[in-house]
């Protein structure tokens, strides 16, 4: 939902980002004024009064980004209002590998949308885990498309030349909101969605990282090197039947640095439950 711009005045979207332990955390603003500077100045006097030492980056005019979690943010503020949404960590090198031993777990379909969007109050720092979707462009027609469309914030895995070039066929993640269509699509059961929980078209995670903090966690991943030929591959692990016959059967550590920073990873393995991926409860 895109809520109106309140007038006078134009909503800006900006990111705060704080430092954390040795990385930082990153949350969306919005600032509701004539110009971007004086949007800027509105925040930082707003970030100042509450001793937020953040850094501010504008990301744009809301009316042309578009972006879900921005206009509830926006919504109903008057000219001058400011606000500021929930911090994620942009950098996964904050996260310890899981303490615990990883586990599957089988998981009923109904349940998904329970476990996936439980009721939980952000942390002491203020970071929330939010839920998140990798999805497979080679195996969804039209995704780039249907994401722009979406109002979620999301992002290629592939980057320079390679997104580009690849925008059709590319991984992509997207933070997802509980009551949003594209939610539903992914939990639903049509047969002939490609979006379905049927047609498995990627992985489903709950991680405390932000948008981009996950982003380069699963960076890491999209290659593989083979030493036999001395290349790198493309490493499609956002498939689940990828993912379930190699990351779900890889050695510990492997699985251990896969999931720093990620709290759980669901996927259709083709069974009749889903397949959940996370670390043993003390």
């Amino acid at each position: 939902m895109t809520a109106p711009a309140p007038k006078p005045g134009e909503v800006w979207l900006f990111d705060v980002t704080v430092a954390a332990g040795s990385g930082s955390v990153t949350a969306p603003a919005v600032a509701v004024a004539r110009r971007p500077s004086a949007a800027h100045q509105l925040l930082r006097r707003f970030l100042d009064g509450r001793a937020v030492p953040g850094e501010i980056a504008r990301r744009g005019a809301l009316d042309e980004l578009a972006l879900d979690d921005a206009a509830d943010l926006a919504e109903g503020l008057a000219a001058d209002g400011v606000a500021l949404g929930p911090f994620g960590h942009d950098h996964p090198h904050v996260f310890p590998a899981p303490a615990g031993r990883l586990v599957e777990r089988r998981v009923p379909v109904a349940d998904l949308r329970r476990r996936l969007f439980p009721e939980t109050a952000p942390g002491a720092d203020g970071v929330e885990t939010a839920t998140f979707a990798v999805l497979d462009a080679a195996r969804v027609f039209g995704l780039p498309e249907i994401l722009a469309g979406s109002g979620l914030d999301h992002l290629s895995l592939f980057q320079g030349a390679a997104a580009a070039d690849h925008a059709e066929t590319a991984p992509y993640l997207v933070k997802l909101r509980p009551g949003h269509g594209l939610t539903a699509r992914l939990l639903g059961a049509a047969e002939e969605d490609p979006l379905a929980w049927p047609a498995a078209p990627g992985l489903l995670l709950r991680a405390p990282l932000g948008l981009r903090g996950l982003r380069r966690q699963l960076r890491g991943y999209t290659f593989v090197q083979d030493e036999a030929r001395g290349r790198r591959l493309y490493f499609r692990y956002y498939d689940p039947r990828v993912f379930a016959a190699t990351i779900l059967r890889a050695q510990e550590p492997v699985r251990a640095r896969f999931m720093r920073g990620i709290e759980s990873v669901t996927l259709n393995d083709g069974g009749d439950d889903a397949v959940e991926l996370a670390a043993e409860a003390p």
